[in-house]
């Protein structure tokens, strides 16, 4: 998440939005990648001013982890996501003098919730959006196409039209808990801590499965409610042949940390791995 990247053209987007959860993600296969990209799309004076490439010295970083959100709407982490998580906390313990501290954040057990209320607050209209900006999608009329097979949208879609039309989250307790948990990780990261917070608590589910734990998205969205730079990084594949992975945040604008990081374990654990190979005939 690169917040001074202009989202103009993403979407319907006009580059000008003042209250949005939206930014540029970048997706790179390896980490070192990542910088030079940024910085292409940041151009020469923000990169200078987020200091982007700058040399990072892993052990003097404070680290920090969660491994589990408790928000009651999300699965709990897997077996196997939680072996990948101590090993990199062992990993990041052998190269810095205090070993990674385990953390609580009592917002996060409200993270649907939060990022539900802070949907709210985008200036896009969804329906509209889903219309191609030619007409507004009624929910009354999708359901009914959607249940005989006629809908021209995804179930997802659909079911985002539904939730809409759901009682909203308070709005004064909402932003009374986003600024709490904003004020209580921002003060712990600081501008040189970093986090490390699982990505989903399983590898990739079966087409269609993720709607029977349509929240678990949580887990990477109340990042996108703080605001804050986020470096998903693969970690090799796990039992099932799928990848495996964590995310790693930092405070806000210090999105090298991230990447450094990220480095970091790509080279300790060998990071982006193909699923599966095919044969050239």
């Amino acid at each position: 998440m690169v917040c001074f990247i202009n989202t103009k053209g993403m979407t319907f987007r006009k580059g000008t939005e003042k209250q949005t959860m939206v930014s540029a993600g970048l997706i790179t296969k390896y980490a070192e990648d990542l910088t030079p990209v940024i910085k292409a799309f940041l151009g020469p004076e923000k990169s200078l001013e987020l200091k982007i490439g700058q040399e990072v010295d892993l052990s003097s970083l404070k680290y920090y982890y969660v491994d589990k959100p408790n928000d009651a709407r999300v699965s709990p982490i897997s077996d196997e996501l939680q072996i990948v998580l101590d090993h990199v906390i062992e990993s990041i313990a052998s190269i810095t003098e205090l070993p990674p501290l385990k953390v609580k954040f009592s917002g996060t057990c409200y993270s649907y919730s939060l990022w539900r209320h802070s949907m709210t607050k985008e200036e896009s209209d969804f329906c509209a959006s889903l219309g191609n900006n030619q007409t507004r999608v009624s929910v009354w009329a999708e359901v009914p196409k959607t249940i005989v097979g006629c809908s021209n949208h995804t179930l997802a879609a659909v079911l985002k039209l539904i939730d809409l039309q759901l009682p909203q989250v308070n709005a004064v307790w909402a932003d009374a808990e986003i600024e709490k948990l904003s004020n209580e990780v921002s003060t712990l990261l600081g501008d040189d801590g970093v986090l490390f917070f699982p990505s989903s608590p399983t590898t990739a589910k079966h087409h269609y499965e993720p709607f029977l734990h349509p929240y678990n998205f949580a887990y990477w969205a109340i990042f996108n409610v703080l605001k804050l730079p986020v470096t998903q990084v693969p970690l090799g594949l796990g039992l099932n042949g799928l990848p495996l992975g964590i995310q790693v945040v930092a405070g806000m604008n210090q999105d090298r940390l991230c990447v450094a990081v990220a480095k970091h374990l790509e080279l300790t654990f060998g990071g982006w791995k193909p699923p599966f190979t095919t044969k050239v005939p």
